[in-house]
């Protein structure tokens, strides 16, 4: 093993072993309010499954009943803000204890994230390093939905590289329950209508079914949820100051929450748009390389994504590795990603007196996506992630000879 090789590769263990340390401590600091976002998401289908919709979404009544809840603390930050179907899926788990649901949640949480690893066809042991930086865990101390949204992601990324365009618009319908997290694969299959459109077709086909059944009789959940997301706007800028996002990069530069503006958002999809023409002017036949860029784009121009939902970044990094770039250049992305996810937990508690962190987070989040676009049109010829049904295989050999594999 070269002498480069082995210093990216150190760098890597190095980054790894310190986020990973940082955030353990977080987690220890902060384990009063572990699973608080789940236990949220349980209350809000327990009181919409007692009949209580009004209570779920009204931010008063909902944090009285935080409060009464032992499982839940620092209630005056709670509100339920589900869409309505997201909070239609979370129904069945309302039936369980809160305890009780939370295991299953947690089970399904982490088969549904190795399932993802598996559908990018990288190897286990990079699941098992990816889980535990700060984005994975993240979604293990807060019970959040990021796996799941990473499960969803990876099936469509896959569909796309088979050509399955249908399918692949069938999965993303289901974003409908989180409309904020795949806005670059919208943008993605609108630039790209020609090739796309069935699938653009079906998401909707299958996004309206799954919002029907919250019509039935009017429209009064969609108004209490608007109600509520627009009260609680109030303070988000707030508490929410960690989101890896550009609008953040706004928001800090500015000190107000001038970055969330729908001008602004509006002004982000045009940036995220002309970004994805460029990758489909530069890339037209590489569907894989295309899927990446367009969760790049989803991570950095939505207007609402925070750490955990980063974990998308796992795409892009997995066409990166089938793409022939050689090992050293992966271990020097890999860095920049492990550092941004490090920088991303920093203004989170207990660390909210150096919240500004969060800009060059977002910033190395820009970085990363220009090196790795800049990696990925270096690379050798570049095999579709199809083609390389022995890379787990391949990386292994690599991490048995101290590093990454080398596949230049």
């Amino acid at each position: 093993m070269s002498e480069e090789n082995f210093l990216g590769t150190q760098l890597v263990r190095f980054a790894g072993m310190f986020s990973a340390t940082i955030f353990a401590w977080a987690i220890w600091l902060s384990r009063g309010s572990a699973f608080g976002d789940f236990r949220v998401l349980h209350l809000g289908a327990r009181l919409i499954n007692e009949g209580r919709i009004g209570d779920a979404y009204d931010p008063d009544a909902f944090q009285q009943e935080a409060i009464a809840e032992p499982t839940l603390e620092a209630a005056e930050l709670l509100t339920f803000l589900s869409t309505p179907p997201f909070a239609l899926a979370m129904r069945p788990f309302a039936f369980l204890s809160s305890n009780a649901a939370l295991g299953v949640w947690l089970v399904l949480g982490v088969l549904a994230f190795f399932a993802a690893v598996r559908l990018l066809n990288l190897p286990w042991w990079t699941g098992l390093a990816a889980i535990v930086l700060p984005t994975g865990l993240a979604n293990i101390q807060l019970g959040q939905t990021g796996f799941f949204a990473l499960l969803m992601a990876a099936a469509i990324h896959r569909l796309c590289v088979e050509d399955k365009v249908v399918a692949a618009g069938v999965v993303a319908g289901f974003a409908v329950l989180k409309p904020t997290l795949l806005l670059g694969v919208a943008i993605w299959w609108l630039l790209d209508w020609r090739k796309w459109h069935k699938a653009l077709l079906s998401a909707a086909g299958v996004g309206t079914l799954l919002v029907l059944p919250t019509v039935v009789g009017g429209f009064e959940q969609w108004r209490l949820f608007l109600g509520a997301l627009e009260a609680r706007s109030a303070f988000e800028f707030e508490i929410v100051s960690h989101q890896p996002t550009i609008a953040e990069i706004v928001n800090r530069s500015f000190g107000t929450d001038i970055g969330g503006h729908p001008i602004a958002s509006a002004l982000y999809l045009v940036v995220g748009a002309v970004a994805m023409r460029a990758a489909i002017r530069r890339w037209p036949e590489r569907t894989d390389v295309l899927s990446g860029a367009a969760i790049l784009v989803s991570v950095l121009v939505s207007p609402h994504l925070l750490i955990y939902d980063a974990t998308l970044i796992i795409i892009p990094f997995a066409v990166l590795v089938h793409a022939g770039s050689r090992g050293v250049e992966r271990d020097r992305l890999v860095a920049i990603f492990l550092v941004t996810a490090l920088m991303s937990i920093l203004p989170m508690e207990p660390f909210s007196t150096i919240n500004d962190y969060v800009i060059p987070t977002a910033i190395g989040l820009i970085v990363a996506s220009v090196y790795w676009a800049w990696l990925i049109d270096k690379g050798d010829s570049a095999p579709a992630l199809l083609d390389v049904p022995s890379m787990g295989t391949q990386l292994d050999e690599g991490l048995a000879d101290e590093g990454l594999a080398d596949a230049a």
